[in-house]
């Protein structure tokens, strides 16, 4: 039996209250993923591990857009083609403005989400970039108990022009840029599994979204989320828990962090 570990953005942006993007309840939750990798780590037999990693300059960051006065967009604004198309918000750069256009207009027609701006996050060399400590500490408690397996790690959110939630893909690929399309690397490893476990930040976005993609190529019957290693973000609350509902009814086991491999 070959087991896996996959960790959605597991940073302190969004584990730790003074991160950019801090999900209520993710320290807590951090916590209890840290015990669940110690407690099986003879058991692991990988870990992957996503780390979200935005340019400062990027299309759902406050720098990239202005409004019709010319005044730089406040975080957790929506910003539709609509409002694009009748000048309420347009990019700082002009020449973006035919990418803009493609980008808004590609975002929804896939029906998942909206352009929202969000607080500078993830960001190469920040504080707020690096993993949250106690998963961290476990992390390397796996890597000395399981002596030549090291991390696997995934850096996604490179491309300033396209939204990157899901582990699997863009949510509107680049067909410029390798970054943002289906990694079939990845999910060519988790195939090789009998059992994913499945934890990280945020249960509403990253984790929806990844899981949903997984979906696709692996069967549900592999994957278990541990829901007390993940949170919602703010206004999300609802939703995540139908999510949870609809996971269960496709077959993906849900557990807690007390779960034991055997």
């Amino acid at each position: 039996m070959t087991n896996s570990l996959l960790l959605i953005d597991p940073q302190r942006d969004f584990c730790s209250p003074d991160g950019a993007l801090y999900v209520p309840g993710a320290e807590k939750d951090a916590e209890r993923l840290s015990n669940f990798i110690k407690a099986n780590a003879n058991k692991l037999d990988s870990i992957h591990t996503t780390m979200d990693c935005h340019p400062y300059f990027h299309i759902a960051h406050p720098c990239f857009w202005k409004d019709r006065n010319g005044n730089e967009v406040p975080p957790y604004t929506t910003i539709t083609h609509k409002d694009f198309e009748d000048g309420v918000y347009v990019p700082s750069l002009t020449s973006l403005t035919p990418r803009v256009d493609e980008y808004l207009l590609s975002l929804e027609s896939l029906g998942r989400y909206q352009l929202t701006i969000l607080p500078p996050h993830g960001l190469l060399g920040s504080k707020g970039f690096a993993l949250e400590e106690k998963v961290a500490e476990a992390i390397n408690v796996w890597e000395k108990t399981k002596i030549g397996n090291v991390v696997d790690y995934i850096i996604k959110s490179s491309n300033p022009f396209t939204e990157h939630y899901s582990a699997i893909q863009a949510e509107v690929q680049d067909p410029t840029d390798g970054s943002t399309k289906t990694n079939y690397a990845l999910i060519e490893k988790l195939r090789n599994a009998d059992q994913i476990f499945v934890a990280g930040e945020s249960l509403s976005h990253n984790i929806a979204n990844t899981v949903k993609d997984l979906l696709i190529y692996i069967p549900p019957s592999k994957i278990t989320l541990l829901r007390d290693c993940t949170s919602s973000a703010p206004n999300f609350e609802d939703s995540a828990e139908e999510l949870i509902y609809d996971f269960e009814q496709r077959g993906i086991t849900i557990a807690d962090s007390s779960f034991r491999i055997s």
